[in-house]
């Protein structure tokens, strides 16, 4: 998710697509392929409007739209390399579609999650 950040609001103005890179468990993991991340960011900066990455989305088919164990350990991750607190979307799916979202950021203490409250405008 690219947008931008001020104060304690977080703006989304776009998505931008990125392959997972999870071979082994891929329809039940994800991981975003570096090589598209670095090009998403390559992208930004030279754009210089000061849009950034502020989050990542994802999916759980048949499942809560809730972070999941793994996505905790993800996110994480993600943390200890950058001391970044982004923003995660997970939407639940099924077969009938599109069920729900809900967004997130990692816990200041990186015990857990905390939902965010999410407002939504056409812009």
């Amino acid at each position: 998710m690219i947008g931008s950040t001020a104060d304690d609001r977080i703006e989304i103005s776009r998505a931008a697509g990125a392959r997972n890179a999870e071979m082994k468990r891929g329809a039940d993991r994800f991981e975003i392929e570096p090589r598209d991340l670095m090009a998403i960011e390559r992208e930004l900066d030279a754009r210089r409007d000061g849009s950034q990455v502020v989050g990542f989305f994802h999916s759980h088919p048949d499942a809560p739209a809730r972070p999941s164990v793994t996505d905790l350990e993800m996110a994480r991750g993600l943390f200890d390399v950058t001391r970044a607190f982004y923003v995660y979307a997970i939407a639940r799916v099924s077969a009938g579609g599109f069920e729900e979202i809900s967004y997130w950021r990692l816990a200041e203490e990186l015990g857990g999650f905390v939902e965010l409250n999410a407002a939504a405008s056409a812009g």
